[in-house]
């Protein structure tokens, strides 16, 4: 069987098999809104936490590190790009969460790097 049909402005096309086995007989309705409903996404973010109070930045994914802004000694203001990691092909931007002075940066670039792992530690925390 075949069924035309316009949904939103869009003209689907649907063909079906009979299916005789009564535990596979699905409704045109059920098929319909399975092909048109959006899915349930399958990665659910999680929300994001503040910054560390401790100064530590870290990797939200395992990635290499592509390049370093900052050296030890450096001052930054809260927003200032530390580190970038390229993960699943995307750059990820790792900022400084507050004021302070780069007290540690544990990487360089070309490092592999895993999910939480420490890539600059900010000192000087404002209260």
């Amino acid at each position: 069987m075949v069924y035309e049909f316009q949904h939103q402005g869009r003209m689907y096309r649907l063909t079906m098999e009979c299916i005789s086995h009564p535990e596979h007989q699905e409704s045109l309705t059920d098929i319909l809104q399975a092909a048109l409903l959006p899915k349930a996404p399958r990665y659910t973010p999680r929300p994001c936490r503040p910054a560390a109070l401790d100064g530590q930045v870290t990797t939200p994914l395992p990635g290499k590190v592509v390049k370093v802004w900052v050296k030890e000694g450096d001052t930054v203001k809260a927003g200032d790009l530390l580190v970038t990691v390229e993960a699943m092909k995307m750059e990820n931007e790792l900022y400084a969460p507050f004021d302070g002075v780069v007290e540690s940066l544990p990487v360089q670039a070309g490092d592999l790097l895993r999910a939480g792992q420490v890539a600059a530690v900010i000192g000087g925390a404002q209260e």
